[in-house]
């Protein structure tokens, strides 16, 4: 028999010293960009959002040495990934010695 009883998971706001960090999620997709923003906010960053590769390059470019971490999408609609990390290393002092990739199978 199925149960129709539902889970109701509790969101605890961590305090940590992470709220210095400030964090640039790109994403497409609203319900990811929300998901991945909430998940990072309940550990204690500070999180901007852009949803195409042009706005994450006017917020680099606004908040570009107040970031320390960009996590993106591997396939935004406007832009190649490759070209927004060139372009984001050219205008700011973000370090990317390392690629952390957002993604959905579809």
């Amino acid at each position: 028999m199925a149960s129709d009883k539902s889970l109701v998971v509790e969101m605890i706001k961590y305090s940590s010293p992470l709220s210095v960090i400030r964090a640039l999620v790109v994403d497409s997709d609203s319900t990811c960009l929300e998901i991945v923003s909430k998940m990072l906010r309940v550990l204690g960053y500070q999180v901007v959002t852009a949803k195409k590769g042009a706005d994450a390059l006017n917020i680099v470019q606004q908040k570009g040495n107040e970031l320390h971490l960009v996590l993106m999408e591997a396939h935004l609609p406007d832009m190649e990934i490759n070209e927004l990390i060139q372009k984001i290393k050219r205008i700011s002092t973000l370090p990317f010695s390392s690629k952390v990739l957002l993604g959905s199978i579809v």
